[in-house]
This record gives C-alpha cells, structure tokens and sequence, in this order.
C-alpha cells in the first residue's frame, strides 16, 4: 500500500470514528432532519439513538441506477 493510500484510509478511519460519536449525529440530525429540529441533543442521544453506531462494518450496496 503507498504512503498516499495509508494516508487516505488513516483519514476514513477517523472520519468514521468522529461520526460515530452519539453527539455529533445527534447535532447532524438536529440541523438537517425536520423531524429532529425541535428535540434537544439529550433527547435524541439518550431516546432516538439505539446502541452503538456501527462505522466501518456494514457492507453498504450502492443504488441501481434509475
């Protein structure tokens, strides 16, 4: 593996683990999903966040094109 691709997927790796955080996807849903809009962050991490957000281990198929 090159430097560039470590580098690459070193940056994935902490992406995922700072998106896993029950606080920033509680921020994330707040502010783009309507229906989050008027729940208060406690709200949605301790009432609307179940478990422990999986990054990196589910297999994701992408769309078919239309």
């Amino acid at each position: 593996m090159s430097e560039a691709e470590e580098q690459k997927r070193q940056y994935d790796a902490a992406c995922k683990n700072v998106l896993s955080e029950k606080g920033i996807i509680a921020n994330i849903l707040q502010d783009c999903v309507g229906e989050f809009q008027t729940c208060s962050i406690d709200e949605i991490v301790n009432h609307c966040i179940e478990g422990q957000p999986e990054t990196g281990t589910v297999l994701v198929e992408p769309l078919p094109h239309a």
